[in-house]
This record gives C-alpha cells, structure tokens and sequence, in this order.
C-alpha cells in the first residue's frame, strides 16, 4: 500500500520515527490518513487519485499521495525545514518495488493555519 511505503521510505531516511508511541517530545511523527489534533509536530501522509500525467500520454492510477507537515504555532522555519528534507528524500525516489518514481506536483509547500 502506497502509504505504508512512503512512511518506510521517510523511517529509513530518519525523517520520521519507527513507532509514535516511542518518538521523543518535540520530533515530528508520521501518520498514515490521518492528522491527530493533539501534537504540534506532526506529518501525515494522505493517499489520493490518480491524476493525469503531463507526459508520456497515460494516468497515474490511483498512486498518489498528499503530504502535510504541521508545526507548532508561530514556528514556520522548523515546520518548512521539516517538509523541505522530506520533499528532498521523496522527489525523484523510487520508495519500494514497483514504484517508478515519485515526483512533486507542487514545488513549494501550500501553507495554512490550524483553527
């Protein structure tokens, strides 16, 4: 499963720790779809359709991925620095098996804040 992968990838890159329940206070931990309310730094990994390929003239079918970094409140550069090294390990990547190669849609993140 798509997700699975990525968050193995970003383990073994040391980007994400290999279990939450054991990840010391203030590190960023992974989730799979979904993004908890209750810590500060956090990443999710979100599965998403497929979308149409600019090249090549197929589809992607339904091997994409949303990835979402949250940091604590008013701590841009440790949250932007967090999806920088992430988006680094996974562009041009081939995760696992089967996988071609991951490449962004968007080249920047798109920033928001949390009510």
């Amino acid at each position: 499963m798509i997700l699975d992968d990525i968050r193995a990838y970003l383990v073994t890159r040391g980007l994400a720790p290999a279990d939450n329940n054991t990840a010391p206070t203030g590190s960023y931990r992974l989730y799979e779809a979904y993004m908890p309310d209750d810590f500060d730094y956090t990443m999710s990994v979100f599965e998403t359709i497929g979308v149409p390929a600019l090249t090549l003239l197929r589809e992607h079918k339904a091997v994409s991925f949303q990835f979402r970094v949250r940091g604590s409140r008013l701590n841009y550069a440790v949250a932007r620095k967090q999806w920088e090294d992430c988006f680094k390990a996974l562009q041009d990547s081939t995760p696992a098996v089967g996988y071609a190669l991951v490449q962004a849609i968007h080249y920047g993140p798109m920033f928001f804040n949390d009510d």
